[in-house]
This record gives C-alpha cells, structure tokens and sequence, in this order.
C-alpha cells in the first residue's frame, strides 16, 4: 500500500492508532518532506495526504513508489491478539463446567453400576422377580440420570465449540454470534 492508499483509508483518524506501525509510516514520510513540513506525531490521514500532495511531483513520485507493508503489520497485530488471549486462557483455565461434569459422570457412573450390580446379583441367585424389577425400572432410572447425561453431552458440545471457535478465531474468521444469525444458519444447514 503507498502513503495515498493508506492516507485515504485512515481519513481524519490518528495515524499511529489506525495503522500498525503507524510511528514507523510518519518517520518514513518525513524524511522526505523538507524541515518545514513535517508531520507531528498524532498526524491523520487527511495531513499526510496533504502534505504529500505539497511535494514535488519527483518526491510524490517517490513516495507513490514506496510500499508499506500495512497489511502484514495488521495481521501481526492480529496474530499476537489471538496469541495473548490463548495465553491468558491458559494461565487460567475454567474450572466450574468441567468439575459439573465431573460430578455429572459420577452420578451417572453410580447409577450404571447399581443397576448393573442389582441385576447381577439377580442373575447369579436366580431371582426372577428381581431380575423383572430391574429390567422393568429403567424409565425411573433413566429420568434420574438424564438430566445429568444431558449436562455431560452438553459439556464436550461447548468444549468442542470452544476449539472451534479458537481455530476459527486464530484464522480470522468470524462465527455468527446473534441468535438471528445462528437460526439463519440453521436454515441453510436445512436445504
């Protein structure tokens, strides 16, 4: 991108806020403007893009010719903001979904295995009656461990949203993140 690209997309911004490395482009650009028309540090686009266009058409040339590589610096900046908030997230990782679930798992674990037990033990003594009232008790068993199965399936769908999200953030890709947007993609998984 030349100085007349970049002047033109920051407009009345500060330089130095809307452009990484914006304190590199302004010491670029005055060390071709002479003494007298240098550019402070807060300078906008609409000064550079002036002060640009007072040169000389040699020096305007020359500046034209000249390319900064504003895009890179954009995606270094951006690169560095996923970084930090992978670090961030590492340093301090979430504790209370995943001791949920941990307890989820144990409710549901318990309630497997006496039933399971239960029903072994009716086996191995022979007791039908037993044996019948095991099989026959599942819908109570299972309205008691559902809630907690639903927690658990719950859990590992966030978990693996999360990945997804960090994948897709580290590549600069953006997710829907209202509900309208979330419904409208589910019309189009539809067709």
């Amino acid at each position: 991108m030349n100085v007349f690209e970049i002047a033109k997309r920051v407009g009345t911004g500060l330089i130095r806020e809307l452009v990484p490395g914006g304190g590199l482009l302004i010491d670029a650009v005055n060390e071709i403007l002479p003494d007298g028309q240098k550019l402070p540090a807060n300078a906008t686009g609409d000064m550079l893009e002036t002060a640009a266009k007072g040169l000389p058409p040699e020096q305007q040339a020359e500046l034209m010719l000249k390319q900064f590589d504003v895009q890179i610096n954009e995606t270094t900046q951006a690169n560095e903001t996923v970084r930090a908030m992978l670090a961030s997230e590492a340093i301090s990782p979430q504790s209370t979904r995943p001791r949920i679930a941990y307890g989820c798992f144990w409710v549901a674990a318990l309630a497997t295995g006496v039933i399971v037990c239960a029903w072994a033990y009716a086996v191995l003594i022979g007791d039908q009656m037993m044996i019948q009232a095991v099989t026959n008790g599942w819908p109570f068993v299972a309205s008691i461990t559902a809630p907690f199965v639903t927690l658990l399936w719950a859990y590992f769908g966030i978990l693996k949203q999360e990945q997804k999200n960090k994948l897709d953030a580290a590549n600069g890709l953006t997710n829907a993140s209202t509900a309208l947007e979330k419904i409208g993609q589910t019309f189009k998984k539809g067709k």
